[in-house]
């Protein structure tokens, strides 16, 4: 089935969370655009994982689905005119396509309400929860796609679309960068001459234990090499615990950032190593050389895209050592 591009002039994307996901949507988001150069293209995106579109070039939209804000209204009931306010603010839009990358209950549901005619949305294993009684079209993997990058892709094929190499350009934040840099340079560092540690993720059965980062931060100092440690959201303390001793003045603990600011840390480090959580995601997307530590979840479905080497969450601090050592050279 292909659909007719003249009548898809206004396309919504769905994706709504985590970080990692949305930057697994941002290839959808460029093939959309080559595809269709006119289109008014819009992305729905909760509100704390926004910031990530801000420099997406090309995108006309960004929705934001305020769930933070509804969380903390609970207390005093739930939000409905909000709610109604969101769903009217969908519908005037007209939209006449709606890609639910997500493809789960709310993402779906998000979809449906816009009253886009044609839903697209995955299919088979990809399909979670009731999203394939929202949306109309439900796309289940081709053989060999395992990465979740190219099963996101593949739900264009209905629009002639077939998966191409992906496109996960994201221009850097310029203010962002410029306090980055200006950090750096307080700390006596400059791009491409740091390497990167990322310690927390959203789900703790991802995380690496916080001896072994203490233990590599304190290998990678040895070796003459900076080091900055991410500072996770809400964890100061526990990224400060990671230190090694005073006596390894190369280890360095990152400042405080948001998420373009975070971004472009990850940007200008020479390595990047942690678990399978956003920043190491970016990392791959950005082309920088990274170490991606794997529990629970499948690497063929989840590793950062390019330049990465995925290593068991069991590997002990100098295995790890010796591969953002190679990885690099």
């Amino acid at each position: 089935m292909k659909l007719e591009p003249s009548t898809l002039e206004r396309i919504l994307l769905v994706r709504l969370s985590a970080l990692g996901d949305c930057l697994a949507a941002v290839p959808v988001f460029h093939a959309l655009r080559k595809r269709f150069p006119k289109a008014h293209i819009a992305w729905v995106v909760q509100d704390n994982f926004a910031p990530l579109l801000g420099q997406l070039p090309g995108l006309d939209e960004i929705i934001v689905f305020p769930r933070r804000r509804w969380l903390n209204s609970r207390s005093r009931g739930l939000p409905w005119g909000e709610a109604r306010q969101f769903i009217r603010h969908l519908r005037l839009r007209r939209f006449r396509l709606a890609v639910d990358v997500q493809s789960n209950t709310k993402s779906s549901l998000i979809a449906f309400l816009s009253r886009a005619p044609v839903r697209i949305g995955h299919g088979g294993e990809e399909a979670r929860e009731l999203s394939a009684w929202f949306n109309t079209l439900r796309i289940p993997p081709a053989p060999g796609e395992h990465h979740i990058v190219q099963r996101n892709l593949g739900l264009l094929r209905p629009l002639g679309i077939e998966p191409a190499e992906p496109d996960f350009t994201l221009p850097p934040d310029p203010y962002a960068r410029r306090r980055m840099l200006h950090w750096l340079h307080s700390q006596g560092l400059r791009e491409q001459a740091y390497d990167l540690l990322v310690p927390f993720c959203g789900q703790p059965e991802k995380e690496w234990p916080p001896a072994h980062f203490t233990a590599l931060a304190g290998r990678l100092a040895l070796a003459g090499r900076p080091t900055v440690i991410l500072l996770g959201p809400g964890k100061e303390q526990e990224t400060r615990d990671l230190l090694p001793a005073p006596s390894f003045p190369l280890v360095i603990l990152g400042p405080q950032t948001n998420i373009p600011e975070m971004a472009e840390l990850v940007r200008m480090a020479r390595v990047c190593a942690g678990g399978d959580t956003g920043p190491v995601q970016i990392a791959g997307a950005l082309g920088v050389p990274t170490i991606c530590l794997f529990g629970p979840t499948d690497p063929r479905r989840s590793r950062p895209w390019s330049n990465s080497c995925p290593m068991p969450l069991d590997s002990p601090p100098e295995v790890v050592f010796e591969a953002i050592r190679r990885i690099r050279e």
